[in-house]
């Protein structure tokens, strides 16, 4: 018999690699045929080459010729911009073809990460195969690229819709879903009855969002004028994004509706709220109480004053309070002052009125004996009560000084003997 070598070969992406040389008989035939012994391996992406985010599809090793003799194992590598574990469930690095069949199939699940992406890829190759006769591994690699079919809105964040004049409008631009890459939305005002440069600076800006980023802060300033205007307002429109890397204008949705905002006359009452008027005694009619004034715009603000017991009265130009009626010891009033400027803006303040109450006696002082040059004192501070619990001041005075002299102290109140007699004496406050 005359023997001749034959090649075994692992073919790679740039041409045939020499694995080994084994001897065979003259007619090319080692245990059979030399077809029959050599098997080709491939490996091919998942069908169109995608896997969108949250399903599977398969890479599949295939074998070209029989394998009734044994199973074909393969080993191979993973890459790609995709991250295992983040991106798609992490790969064994093995496959095996059963012993009889032609296909395995080696599963990608594409994992929902909750970030809009251009695409990521995981990239296999075939680094290897053991099984029976000649095999012929074919390492070209094969791609799949896990597609984010997910969508983001930009939208205005719920905003106060109404500023005082000098005051700031403020929002902010968001997106719905945090994206994987650099994306930059535009923002502008637009005149309504407020007019830029007068009533408000105009702004023509684009906001940035870095990867990972949902919120963006933006403001306008309003002006502050001498004219009394009624309510004006301008708007805010959002565009569509751009210089975002990878995804299309399709996968952003922008709220196409511009956000009003109200520029109103700024009229208020500053603190406290209630204001308190405390008087130490009963007034008559004519009293003034006080004078309560808002902070307004420029213009001639309008008062008027609310009151449920008919006893006040207000100067509709000056805000200052005063009585029609008298009124009483204790005495506790509430009003509401309101004030209205030339463009319609308005605000409300409570006012309260307090009256000192009147001291009232509690119980009366018992009847003593003293001795002539003997004293004794009494604490008049148990023996009357004041609504207000303000602090008292009392006087006190004897019937006959000749006989039973007084002084007091605070609220001590001290008495002295002088001579045989009566005499009353008399505490008040």
């Amino acid at each position: 018999m005359l023997a001749r070598l034959a090649r075994i070969l692992l073919m790679t992406a740039c041409g045939p690699l020499l694995a080994a040389i084994l001897p065979v008989d003259a007619h090319g035939l080692a245990g059979g045929s030399a077809a029959s012994d050599t098997l080709r391996v491939t490996l091919s992406a998942p069908g169109g080459g995608t896997v969108a985010e949250g399903e599977t599809g398969h890479f599949e090793v295939s074998v070209a010729g029989s394998t009734a003799a044994g199973a074909v194992t393969v080993k191979y590598s993973v890459s790609g911009t995709a991250v295992s574990g983040e991106d798609y469930t992490a790969l064994s690095g093995e496959a095996t073809v059963a012993q009889g069949e032609s296909t395995a199939r080696i599963a990608l699940e594409a994992l929902e990460d909750g970030i809009l992406d251009k695409g990521e890829t995981v990239v296999l190759a075939l680094t290897g195969a053991t099984g029976p006769g000649t095999l012929l591994v074919d390492q070209t690699a094969a791609t799949a690229t896990i597609a984010d079919n997910g969508s983001v809105t930009i939208s205005l964040a719920a905003a106060a819709d109404t500023i005082s004049e000098g005051g700031a409008w403020r929002s902010a631009v968001t997106m719905s879903t945090p994206v994987a890459d650099r994306v930059s939305v535009r923002w502008w005002t637009t005149d309504g009855t407020a007019l830029a440069g007068r009533d408000y600076t105009a702004a023509d800006e684009v906001v940035s969002f870095q990867p990972g980023e949902t919120s963006k802060p933006i403001s306008v300033q309003t002006l502050k004028d001498d004219n009394t205007e009624a309510v004006e307002v301008f708007y805010v429109s959002l565009g569509l994004p751009f210089n975002s890397a990878g995804n299309g204008a399709d996968a952003f949705k922008i709220d196409p509706n511009p956000q009003s905002a109200f520029i109103e006359c700024s009229v208020r009452f500053p603190p406290p709220d209630p204001r308190v008027f405390r008087l130490k005694k009963p007034v008559g009619a004519r009293y003034v109480i006080g004078v309560v004034a808002a902070e307004t715009t420029p213009g001639i603000p309008y008062y008027e004053l609310t009151d449920d017991d008919d006893k006040f009265t207000i100067n509709s130009l000056t805000a200052q309070i005063s009585t029609t009626a008298p009124l009483e010891a204790g005495g506790f009033y509430e009003l509401t002052v309101t004030v209205h400027d030339e463009c319609g803006a308005k605000a409300s303040v409570d006012v309260n009125v307090i009256v000192n109450g009147t001291p009232k006696p509690k119980g009366t002082i018992q009847d003593v004996t003293v001795e002539a040059g003997e004293s004794g004192t009494v604490d008049a501070s148990k023996h009357f009560i004041d609504p207000d619990t303000d602090k008292l001041t009392y006087t006190t005075t004897s019937s006959n000084a000749s006989v039973v002299g007084v002084s007091v102290n605070g609220s001590t109140v001290t008495y002295e003997g002088k001579k045989e007699g009566s005499a009353e004496v008399t505490v008040s406050t």
